[in-house]
């Protein structure tokens, strides 16, 4: 979801709330607040929060050099490598959790070895996108 940094300085009298990713933001009479991110606001909201003593005030950016920064490198053969261990880890759990005399620190292991596994995908995937 799009998102804009701004300063948020309050002068009004009561406390308004401010949209932001996941709800709102309340905004306190005599708040100075730096760097916010919030959602784009219509002309008309600014507006309505102008006429309540709210003022916003861009952010400026980073550099355009430091947005040109290469990518994080990813080691894809590392990853793949702690997909493939992930995967034996968890057969060797599964295989003790599915004996008759299993403990619950087996189970419990078996747990770990599917998480451990999950992440192992996702990281992968990540890195190759």
């Amino acid at each position: 979801m799009k998102t804009i940094k701004v300063e948020i300085a309050h002068e009004g009298g009561r406390a308004v709330a401010v949209p932001v990713v996941g709800g709102t933001l309340t905004v306190w009479p005599n708040d100075k607040l730096a760097s916010v991110e919030i959602l784009p606001l219509s002309k008309e909201r600014e507006d309505l929060f102008k006429s309540k003593g709210v003022t916003f005030t861009p952010v400026r950016g980073s550099s355009a050099r430091k947005q040109a920064a290469a990518p994080p490198a990813f080691d894809i053969p590392a990853l793949e490598k702690a997909l493939a261990d992930a995967k034996v880890a968890y057969q060797a759990a599964f295989e003790k959790a599915e004996k008759s005399d299993a403990t619950d620190a087996d189970h419990e292991a078996l747990k770990k070895a599917i998480d451990a596994l999950e992440d192992a995908e996702d990281n992968l995937e990540q890195a190759k996108k």
